[in-house]
């Protein structure tokens, strides 16, 4: 039986986290709520409760995500999650199909698989279509969702910048620019 045992890198256990967070989490954790009428945290807000503890232990240095959770392993105050195989599996095929590129008669490389986001039942799916054949609506979808993402990733970039200027008047501001126009003609002529 014991060939049978599954061995799964760090940072696919960690992916996982999310389906199992309330099974692994310590028992004697103490950064739960210590009074009863506070709530349990989110599986968020406690990663992030470890992560604020990792940094005042270690000096607030910029460390990798792996770092923090092998000590908060080795301190109990992580436990190893339960693995679903097939959650591993989906989510290599998911990686896989994100980083499928092909090229086409023009010489544009472009990304061959595309993904929508949808609610069914309660519950987020991701559907994933490529481009020669899924349908036209799919594709719209996958597009939007996209852009949305940038455009969400660009107004947090700006919140982050102008908080970070505000919080260090001593320091140079740091500048932002968010009209990529110049720089996708430069990147589609190279």
């Amino acid at each position: 039986q014991n060939s049978r045992m599954i061995f799964l890198p760090l940072y696919a256990l960690i992916g996982l986290f999310f389906f199992t967070f309330p099974h692994y989490l310590s028992p004697s954790a103490s950064l739960e709520p210590k009074d009863k009428k506070e709530k349990k945290p989110t599986q968020a807000e406690y990663m992030q409760r470890l992560w604020r503890r990792y940094e005042a232990e270690h000096d607030h240095l910029p460390t990798s995500a792996r770092e923090v959770v092998e000590w908060a392993v080795k301190n109990r105050l992580l436990g190893m999650p339960a693995v679903d195989p097939l959650d591993i599996l989906a989510g290599q095929l998911a990686r896989a199909l994100r980083e499928e590129y092909d090229t086409d008669e023009q010489g544009k490389k472009y990304r061959k698989n595309h993904a929508v986001r949808v609610m069914k039942d309660g519950v987020q799916l991701t559907l994933w279509g490529s481009m020669e054949h899924a349908p036209r609506l799919h594709m719209a979808k996958a597009f939007s969702q996209r852009r949305e993402q940038v455009i969400g990733d660009c107004l947090q970039l700006q919140i982050d910048v102008e908080v970070y200027n505000s919080k260090n008047p001593l320091e140079k501001p740091i500048q932002m620019i968010l009209d990529f126009t110049d720089d996708v003609a430069e990147r589609r002529a190279s």
